[in-house]
């Protein structure tokens, strides 16, 4: 990726934290990244195919990060210490803030959130089916651990990590890592 690139998307992301999609035109995004608007045609036919590479690269990344972990078993889930894959995610929401901002945000992309929120869940139940629970007890488990994923990325990006300075990646991820814990161990219809 370019820098003429980032410069766009930044500038782009910086009015769709404050618009909705559709009061966002090219010149906005031009003017604010001070480029020309053939220069934005250079990298992208139009608002649309911008925001859909942001997104792609969101959920591209997400999905990457379930798949490096598919094997790791939570029975490895221990308190006080983060399982990585969260960690993973985690730090990617803290070095994407911006994009996170503006696609979790109040101006956001609902049906980006439904993509986001789906892809969660239904990596979430492939893993606990994959720990060997009914599938009845995977559909509810992946509900909590993905409600849980999103909500807290959710809060934690819109509250702009400002209400408690201690609350890092990884100590987020060490609070999921017990959250999921303790579903682990109510082994229900394993």
């Amino acid at each position: 990726m370019t820098s003429t690139e980032i410069h766009i998307k930044n500038a782009f992301l910086d009015l769709y934290m404050d618009n909705y999609f559709n009061k966002i035109t090219v010149k906005d995004v031009c003017q604010k990244a001070n480029i020309s608007r053939a220069t934005f045609y250079v990298y992208y036919e139009d608002l649309e195919s911008l925001l859909h590479e942001i997104e792609n690269e969101i959920l591209d990344y997400i999905s990457s990060v379930f798949g490096m972990w598919k094997y790791v078993s939570l029975d490895k889930v221990e308190y006080s210490q983060p399982f990585p894959m969260f960690l993973d995610i985690l730090n990617y929401v803290y070095k994407n803030i911006k994009a996170y901002r503006a696609l979790l945000g109040y101006y956001g992309n609902n049906s980006f959130i439904t993509k986001y929120n789906r892809l969660v869940k239904k990596s979430c139940y492939n893993k606990w089916i994959e720990e060997g629970y009914h599938e009845d007890d995977a559909e509810v488990l992946a509900c909590l651990s993905a409600g849980a994923i999103i909500n807290i990325c959710t809060t934690w990006v819109l509250n702009g990590f400002s209400k408690n300075k201690d609350v890092s990646p990884e100590r987020i991820a060490i609070l999921t890592t017990n959250a999921i814990a303790s579903l682990r161990r109510m082994k229900l219809n394993k």
